[in-house]
């Protein structure tokens, strides 16, 4: 060591002076370590002691073992009833809340159904209100078309018939003054006959009385032919029939002769008959206004 000491730059007196005192250090640290130190008895006595202590302490930890075992066992079964009952408890509270959400949900579907059926028998029920309205509406509309067609109808009816007495008014009217002075003239001439014939009668063309003359008198006379036909050659005044009228523009006569051939079949009724045909017409145009 000194030599070591040496070697690193220390002197000889120097190294033998650092060497010395570590060795008395040492020393001193070896007597305070054989003052620490337990001798074999002592050491077989504390051992001894230590294995008994721990013997102890096992016989104890196991004792606290058990008895911490038997109160965990008993806890723990405890706890296992516990457990049981409030899995019998849940297992009941669920089979209660099972039955109870069917039976909601058994109650939700039929008020659902009981609803649908409400809901499809309004909509049935509209839908027959909707076609019963639209049936309505349908048959107002056609009785709206037929009644403008009949009043289209009449007033074309009215208006012809306007039309007709404004054209052929007049014309008609002259015709029926005609026929009337044509009946005067017939019933003139009729009489002035059978003044004739009585006259006849009672002189028997040498101043002798017919004996049939009182019986021709009596009796209803014939019916005279007509006015076309009628031969007034045999009187001293010769009967005209019919008027003569003033001359006529070849226009108006074509006109009138067009009206007399449309209207001949009216013209040729006599005047009750004719005016009986304009009254119904009349009648009829006012049911159908009316209806």
């Amino acid at each position: 060591m000194v030599t070591r000491l040496q070697a690193s730059g220390f002197e000889r007196g120097q190294a033998a002076v650092i060497t010395g005192i570590v060795r008395q250090r040492v020393q001193e640290a070896m007597d305070q370590v054989r003052l620490g130190m337990l001798s074999k008895s002592d050491l077989e006595n504390d051992s001894y002691l230590f294995r008994a202590a721990l013997q102890e302490l096992r016989m104890e930890m196991q004792m606290t073992r058990k008895n911490d075992q038997s109160v965990l066992e008993s806890q723990a079964a405890g706890i296992s009833r516990e457990i049981e009952s409030l899995a019998q408890r849940t297992n009941d509270l669920i089979g209660n809340l099972r039955s109870d959400i069917e039976i909601e949900v058994s109650n939700h579907k039929h008020e659902t159904s009981h609803e649908m059926k409400g809901m499809d028998m309004e909509l049935h029920e509209l839908a027959t209100k909707y076609q019963l309205l639209m049936g309505e509406m349908k048959t107002d509309i056609e009785a709206i078309k037929l009644g403008s067609i009949r009043r289209g109808l009449i007033t074309v009816v009215l208006t012809a018939m306007f039309l007709g007495a404004i054209f052929w008014g007049p014309h008609f009217a002259h015709r029926v003054r005609m026929r009337r002075q044509e009946k005067k003239g017939q019933a003139d001439s009729e009489q002035e006959l059978n003044h004739e014939s009585v006259a006849r009668g009672r002189t028997g063309g040498s101043g002798r009385r017919r004996p049939d003359a009182g019986t021709e008198e009596q009796g209803a006379p014939l019916p005279p032919p007509p006015a076309a036909f009628r031969n007034h050659s045999h009187l001293a005044i010769q009967y005209e029939p019919t008027i003569s009228q003033p001359s006529e523009p070849p226009m108006q006569q074509e006109e009138q002769a067009e009206r007399v051939r449309w209207g001949q079949g009216a013209l040729d009724a006599p005047m009750g008959e004719s005016d009986a045909q304009l009254d119904s017409a009349a009648l009829a145009g006012r049911q159908e206004e009316d209806g």
